[in-house]
Parts: C-alpha cells; sequence; structure tokens
C-alpha cells in the first residue's frame, strides 16, 4: 500500500507584544508671575519671567500729588520681554511734558515715552531688564495704567 503523508497543520504563533512607555520628560516649573502695583514710594525692583505691573491710581481716593512718580524695575531669566498694555489713561500733553510713562530698556535708553487715553503699542525690550517710569503733576489725572509683561 502505497504511503500518503499527511502534512502537519501549521499553527502560527504572534510574538509577544512588549509596550515601550513613553519617555518621561521633566518640564521645569515657570517662575510664578508677579503683580507689581505701587504708588509714589520711590520703586521696586523684582525679578520675574511674566506678571502685570499697574500704578494703582483707579483703587486711591485722591488724585496724584504734584510731582508723584513710580519706578518699577524688573529683571528678567531671559534675553527677551514682549510689554502689553491692557489699559491707558494717562494725562495727555504736548511732548507728555505732564504726565507720562516711559520705559526703559536694560541699557537705559528709552522704549516710548507715552500720554494720553490710546493704548501704546507692544514693546519689545531686549536684555535682561527694563524699567517703567510713570510721572505725574498735581493737575489732571487719568485713571492710570496696566501692562501684562512675558519673557522668553
Amino acid at each position: 500500500a502505497p504511503v500518503v503523508a499527511t502534512p502537519a497543520p501549521v499553527v502560527a504563533t504572534p510574538a509577544p507584544v512588549v509596550a515601550t512607555p513613553a519617555p518621561v520628560v521633566a518640564t521645569p516649573e515657570p517662575a510664578p508671575a508677579v503683580a507689581l502695583t505701587l504708588r509714589n514710594d520711590g520703586g521696586r525692583s523684582v525679578r520675574a519671567t511674566a506678571g502685570r505691573i499697574s500704578d494703582g491710581w483707579a483703587t486711591y481716593p485722591t488724585a496724584p500729588e504734584d510731582k508723584d512718580w513710580a519706578e518699577w524695575s524688573v529683571t528678567v531669566r531671559g534675553t527677551s520681554c514682549a510689554l502689553e498694555f491692557t489699559s491707558f489713561d494717562v494725562e495727555e500733553s504736548t511732548a507728555c511734558a505732564y504726565d507720562n510713562l516711559e520705559v526703559l530698556g536694560s541699557d537705559g535708553a528709552s522704549l516710548g515715552k507715552f500720554c494720553g487715553s490710546s493704548l501704546p503699542p507692544t514693546l519689545m525690550a531686549g536684555g535682561d531688564s527694563f524699567t517703567v517710569v510713570l510721572r505725574s503733576d498735581a493737575g489732571v489725572a487719568g485713571s492710570g495704567f496696566s501692562l501684562d509683561f512675558a519673557c522668553l
């Protein structure tokens, strides 16, 4: 009798699936944002990467006095900062002679001097610091200003 070979059935066994976990990337916590509000106290210096600066006049019961001024110096952890005004109302005058807000770069050069009620343009401050100086006389007073800054 002839011999008939019956092939054995082929059973494919799938290879085990090994899941590779995604790498864990530690993201440093950003520096906290700061909120600076002051009026005529000589100035304030902070170190920050983001925050809001406002003059606080809207929350005071009296208008600015003659020769009121405030200065905010911000040292940043970065190389450039965008400063965006969210409100602005400082007495308008020719050449901003009475009340004005001036922003200085890290080298002390003026990035702009502003007055009136139109929002100033967004400013870019290079370097590791910027300073905001608000000057006022005893005459007409606006409601003040507020600006947000964010640094890279």
